[in-house]
């Protein structure tokens, strides 16, 4: 039969090998808690390459204007964005500095389910071309990831209340001055429930 102090001591030494793995897997790189002096934090699996090139300086910039970014998944971005430019024939360097730092929530966007089908309908709805819709997008980035029903046709309509049914006219006013659309910037993506929305650095 065990004794009492036996057990005692089994008992100790499982209690100190637990806190051991427990203080060398939080010490772990991979395991590296967010500091609060950092814009990003890394965590397990993210060795992915550079999201167009962003520095830490431009995501300091970034962060310093919306600071939601923090909270947006690389993978993710990184998958949304290398659907932008194969939808838009977009090179990395026109992916930064034309939608990028101009629409920095992009990085937080879902392109199967928020981009790419408002894309679609804006295309469908004007008959816009595949350079005519690149055009449109690069002169007003925020039309990404916006409801195209809810939020962009009714300025297409109210632009066609004024000029008539033509569309080759009212297409041609919205490529002409995109902005004429007046259409919101998106704001924040709020996580999506049971997944985790993690910074892991946007680099």
């Amino acid at each position: 039969m065990v004794s009492a102090a036996i057990l005692a001591f089994l008992a100790a030494l499982s209690i100190t090998s637990c806190q051991c793995f427990v203080s060398n897997r939080e010490n772990s790189p991979r395991f590296a808690r967010p500091s609060g002096t950092t814009l990003s934090v890394t965590i397990e699996g993210d060795d992915g390459p550079n999201i167009c090139g962003l520095t830490d300086a431009e995501l300091k910039r970034i962060a310093s204007r919306v600071p939601e970014v923090l909270s947006y998944d690389a993978t993710g971005a990184r998958a949304c964005l290398s659907a932008i430019g194969n939808r838009l024939s977009l090179g990395e360097r026109e992916l930064k500095k034309k939608i990028v730092l101009r629409l920095p929530q992009v990085l937080g966007y879902d392109y199967e389910n928020e981009v790419g089908p408002g894309l679609e309908a804006l295309a469908g709805g004007l008959g816009l071309a595949d350079e005519e819709l690149r055009s449109l997008v690069l002169g007003c980035p925020q039309i990404l990831g916006l409801d195209y029903g809810r939020e962009v046709e009714p300025k297409i309509l109210a632009i066609r209340d004024e000029l008539g049914s033509d569309l080759g006219a009212i297409k041609d006013k919205i490529l002409r001055s995109p902005a004429v659309l007046g259409l919101p910037v998106r704001g924040g993506v709020s996580p999506k429930k049971g997944m985790k929305r993690k910074m892991t650095k946007l680099k």
